[in-house]
């Protein structure tokens, strides 16, 4: 049943980086874009009747340690990051929670061969980060990487958040808390992120912003939902971070962020599958 539910997280958080993206192009701002994913929290929360005062606290710190990898995300995508290549570098947080699932939560692997399957992964998930995160010289037309940097600090926060939500889990927090804690999060890094000097915000601006949290939101009540059933981090989140293959078919296809050069193309792509096919060896 985690499998099925992890699949569907997969989906969804494929979608939603578009729908920043396209939130962005429309002069939406991280200040929009926290309100968005905190509305999108709020709603999953009010659905949950009960929410537990003792698991409180480790489900804050969940939606904290959240809240700022999806603030490093919103910066990238701010400053123009393509989604084709910025998913597949935040999705690298796949090492991040393995090796927390493995060193911290006793999540180890069965035998030898497992144990070589996780190594394997491991370096081809660094191995696709490297690829999609890479510009020919002769191609690179925007000389800030700036992106990359926020794109490492999400994959970090991203990485570490799991194995918080799996411990507030175990603990007692439900989905309602969970889901408050997040919703917490997105006020808190609303409140301290700087006024940003955009366009008009008109209402297919804030739209935009409130379906990317909102679908965020169904991929983390299914992600929540397979932890709640006792799936292992170290295999969940490389099964919920395929969703590297929909956000680049996105990227290309919906926000035609196509690149002309053969070599860059042939890196994302090659990237894309190396992410994937790191994350089904260590699953």
């Amino acid at each position: 049943m985690w499998i099925l539910l992890g699949i569907i997280a997969a989906l969804c958080w494929g979608i939603y980086p578009a729908l920043m993206k396209i939130a962005n192009r429309k002069n939406s701002t991280t200040k929009i874009i926290m309100i968005g994913m905190a509305v999108g929290a709020a709603v999953i929360s009010l659905g949950s009747a009960n929410i537990s005062a003792i698991a409180l606290i480790p489900s804050i710190i969940t939606g904290l340690v959240w809240a700022s990898g999806m603030f490093f995300a919103q910066k990238a995508i701010s400053l123009g990051a393509d989604i084709s290549r910025l998913t597949p570098l935040y999705n690298t947080n796949t090492l991040v929670a393995v090796f927390i699932g493995v060193l911290f939560l006793g999540e180890l692997p069965a035998s030898i061969p497992d144990l070589i399957r996780l190594l394997l992964g491991a370096a081809l998930i660094v191995l696709g980060g490297i690829a999609v995160t890479h510009s020919p010289k002769k191609v690179s037309t925007n000389t800030n990487y700036s992106w990359i940097l926020l794109g490492i600090l999400a994959a970090l926060c991203w990485g570490i958040y799991p194995a918080l939500m799996k411990e507030a889990t175990i603990s007692g927090a439900t989905t309602g808390n969970i889901f408050l804690g997040m919703m917490i999060g997105a006020l808190l890094l609303f409140t301290i992120s700087p006024k940003e000097k955009r366009g008009r915000v008109s209402f297919q601006t804030i739209i935009w912003s409130l379906l990317a949290g909102l679908v965020w939101a169904g991929g983390m009540f299914f992600a929540q939902k397979a932890i709640s059933l006792g799936a292992d981090i170290a295999r969940l989140t490389p099964l919920y971070n395929t969703n590297t293959l929909i956000a680049v078919i996105i990227g290309f296809v919906v926000l035609k962020e196509w690149p002309k050069n053969q070599k860059q193309k042939f890196l994302i792509i090659a990237g894309a599958m190396l992410v994937v096919l790191g994350a089904s060896l260590v699953v």
